[in-house]
């Protein structure tokens, strides 16, 4: 019997032992880069000749901040080496971060020594993953000027110039008036057309609130002008200017009380304090403060915390909170920018007629879920009533809808629109319809709402002369974010009774021109509603200037509940004691 031989076994050497290489965070990654793109020699000059080669085949660009991979928004952009050198794609874009998330994660591919190019798949090889990338000047330029939420921009390669972009149908309509927008943004800078030297004109020593509304057509400014000899705050729009000149009459006088400045293409110019602010505000808000001790604009919203934020969610800790309403505003952003918004609310409009609106009762002034007032008034798609919430609450539910696991400190988790219970829908087909284009802002409410900001007391009646065209006379009362009391040092005396309605003064209300310590009361506004009076005609009893709107003392107005409570016998005029920022009030009897 044969007998299997089995052969020695040969033992084989061991394969050499590689050490694992610890692999890099991303945010370390990141940094290492941008230090090194600080180092470079020349690039400068090597970004320009770039530019040279496309600006030749056009003279903008269109700037979306939008990475082209991840459809995010882009905190610094970077070309990949060899698309860089050999000049590729001009316009779109990639994020650092966000492209070292999706291609350069694992110690797999930081050992492999190249990357790919996801636009145009050209290969760069590197030694150091600092060598893999070159910054985007431009882009990173505007960034930095834009601010937390960037909007779309024009840039010119040859002049250097940009400015942002409208959306929807403005967009368009500015659009057509390139050649006009490019021409005025070239200009000089006229110094006395400025904001902050206004504030300095007009020896202004106290805080307020400021409006950036358009003097013409009531949209938001994003390129804001004025005429040469116009001294006030107020701005117009450029493109609803320009579209005024063209369609209606080529000048005009100024729209604000008081101003007799002639409007005219060759009669304005750009306020640049205010072009820089309103870039790095937020798209969806109107409001600004003007802070005294820091002498500069801020956005609203960056001053106290929003409360259709805390009203759906607990949050305790700044930094928390922070990141969340950065989450959010992202959100409304996209819903408030978005193109559907017109259509949508035009076929509401349409499915809706006006003796249907007149049934419906509406709350246009606070939102029923926030108490809150109403500033971006939104509905999902599936809504057929006329009731509106806050962009900003409804944002909280979908950001909760998209990811469920975030249900910590959640108030009232739901899954559905808050207004008419139709639950929203994740997008799993192509067909599907994104989560973000299930509400949309209604655009008619939203026009109305600015036009009546701080108005106490919107009527539905009123909505519906808005939406017949019909012009609505109204007196808005906003309240002072900073009285005009606080930036004196004297004594002042005023009357307890209201020079206008002649009642005892319990809610101080001034005119915005107003800058006297003596104030009305709100009482005169329900004159005014009951038609015994007409504010729109009548100017300040003290100062005799004409007030567009009423700005009401809250400071003034607690220190006055104060002096009534501890009065045995009733005064007809006060002493306003004023010392190092505190109030006291003296009675002084006549």
């Amino acid at each position: 019997m044969n007998q299997l031989i089995q052969e020695p076994k040969v033992q084989k050497p061991d394969k050499p032992v590689v050490a694992n290489k610890k692999q890099i965070p991303i945010p370390e990654l990141v940094q290492t880069i941008k230090t090194a793109h600080g180092k470079l020699q020349n690039i400068q000059t090597d970004f320009e000749e770039r530019t040279k080669k496309f600006s030749n085949l056009t003279s903008t660009m269109t700037v979306s901040f939008e990475c082209s991979v991840s459809k995010e928004i882009i905190n610094y952009a970077v070309y990949l080496a060899e698309c860089f050198k050999g000049y590729k794609h001009y316009d779109q874009q990639i994020d650092l971060e966000q492209f070292l998330k999706l291609n350069y994660f694992s110690s797999e591919q930081q050992q492999t020594k190249q990357l790919q190019c996801p636009i145009c798949k050209t290969i760069t090889k590197f030694e150091k993953i600092e060598q893999a990338f070159y910054p985007h000047l431009i882009t990173n330029y505007l960034r930095e000027k834009c601010g937390q939420f960037p909007r779309q921009l024009m840039y010119n390669f040859k002049d250097k110039i940009f400015y942002p972009l409208h959306k929807g149908k403005m967009g368009n309509v500015q659009n057509s008036y390139f050649d006009q927008i490019h021409k005025l943004m070239k200009q000089n800078i006229q110094p006395q057309g400025q904001f902050y030297q206004i504030v300095k004109n007009l020896n202004v020593n106290y805080s307020f609130l400021f409006y950036n509304n358009c003097s013409l057509s009531q949209i938001k400014v994003m390129l804001p002008v004025r005429g040469l000899k116009c001294a006030h705050f107020e701005v117009y729009d450029l493109t609803a200017l320009l579209y005024h000149f063209d369609k209606k009459e080529q000048s005009f006088k100024c729209k604000r009380p008081e101003c007799n400045s002639i409007i005219s293409y060759n009669e304005i110019c750009l306020d640049i304090d205010l072009f820089n602010s309103c870039l790095k505000s937020y798209s969806f808000t109107f409001s600004f403060i003007y802070n005294h001790e820091t002498k500069q604009l801020e956005d609203i919203l960056e001053r106290e915390k929003d409360q259709n934020l805390l009203k759906y969610r607990q949050l305790n800790e700044l930094q928390e909170y922070l990141n969340y309403q950065s989450k959010i505003y992202k959100i409304v952003d996209q819903i408030y920018t978005s193109p559907v918004n017109q259509e949508n609310t035009e076929e509401f409009y349409t499915k809706n007629s006006i003796d249907k609106i007149k049934k419906e009762k509406v709350n246009f002034m606070f939102c029923q879920f926030t108490g809150q007032r109403i500033e971006l008034p939104c509905r999902c798609i599936r809504c057929t009533q006329v009731q509106t919430c806050d962009l900003r609450f409804m944002s909280c539910v979908l950001n909760q809808f998209q990811n469920p696991a975030e249900t910590n400190k959640v108030l009232n988790v739901i899954n559905y629109c808050p207004l008419c219970k139709n639950p929203f829908t994740k997008k799993i087909r192509p067909k599907d319809l994104a989560l973000f284009d299930q509400v949309y802002v209604d655009v008619k409410m939203m026009n109305f709402l600015t036009v009546t900001t701080g108005f106490a007391n919107i009527t539905q009646n009123q909505f519906i002369q808005f939406l017949n065209n019909k012009v609505i006379s109204r007196v808005i009362v906003k309240r002072d974010q900073e009285s005009i009391l606080k930036g004196r040092n004297a004594i002042n005396r005023i009357f307890l009774k209201c020079p206008i309605s002649k009642q005892k003064i319990l809610r101080p209300i001034r005119g915005n021109n107003c800058v006297h310590a003596q104030p009305f009361d709100f009482g005169c506004v329900d004159l005014h509603q009951n038609g015994e009076i007409d504010l729109n005609d009548m100017k300040c009893p003290v100062c005799n200037l004409k007030f567009d709107y009423f700005l009401e003392d809250l400071y003034l107005k607690d220190h006055l509940e104060i002096f009534y409570a501890q009065q045995l016998q009733e005064c007809e005029m006060a002493c306003l004691n004023l010392m190092e920022g505190k109030l006291l009030i003296k009675p002084k009897f006549q």
